[in-house]
C-alpha cells in the first residue's frame, strides 16, 4: 500500500497518525477509536495532511464472517482515512473520517449496497457511521444538516 504514496510519518503499527478518538452523531464508538491505537491496523500520514490506515483480513480474499455484510463478496480488508489528519478538522466519523471495504471484486466505500446486506443510508444519516458511500454518490454530506 505504501508503494506511490508520499509519507510524512509512518506510524506503522505504533499511534500517532490518527486522532485517538472519532466521535460519531450519537456519541463516542470506541470501534474508530482503534484505528490509531490497535497493533495490526498499518497507520500512515501522507506529506498532503491525510491519514490512511488499512488492515487485511485474510490475503487470499475469502473473509466472509460479518453478519451485516454481503458474504459472497469475500473481504480482503479495510482501509480508513482521516481526509485532514489527526491534527486539524473535526475529527469526526461522517465528516472527515471515512472507510472502505476491500473485496475480491474491488473497493467500496462504507453504505454502498455492493457492501452491505441492508441499505445503510439511515445508518449514514442517523449516526454519521458508513458516509463514504453517501459522499460518493450523491457528491455531498447533506446528511449533516
Amino acid at each position: 500500500m505504501k508503494d506511490g504514496l508520499n509519507i510524512a510519518q509512518d506510524c506503522g503499527k505504533s499511534s500517532g497518525c490518527f486522532a485517538p478518538f472519532y466521535p460519531q452523531k450519537s456519541g463516542y464508538d470506541n470501534n474508530y477509536g482503534l484505528e490509531d491505537s490497535a497493533p495490526h491496523i498499518y497507520k500512515v500520514t501522507i506529506q498532503e495532511g491525510m491519514s490512511i490506515s488499512w488492515l487485511t483480513y485474510r490475503a487470499n480474499c475469502d473473509y466472509t464472517n460479518f453478519g451485516e455484510f454481503l458474504p459472497s463478496a469475500g473481504y480482503c480488508g479495510r482501509i480508513a482515512v482521516d481526509i485532514d489528519g489527526p491534527d486539524k478538522g473535526a475529527n469526526t466519523v461522517g465528516k472527515d473520517y471515512f472507510a472502505f471495504m476491500v473485496t475480491k471484486n474491488g473497493v467500496y466505500p462504507e453504505g454502498s449496497p455492493e457492501v452491505y446486506r441492508n441499505n445503510q443510508d439511515n445508518s449514514c444519516k442517523s449516526d454519521w457511521k458508513r458516509c463514504a458511500s453517501w459522499v460518493f454518490e450523491k457528491c455531498n454530506r447533506a446528511y449533516l444538516n
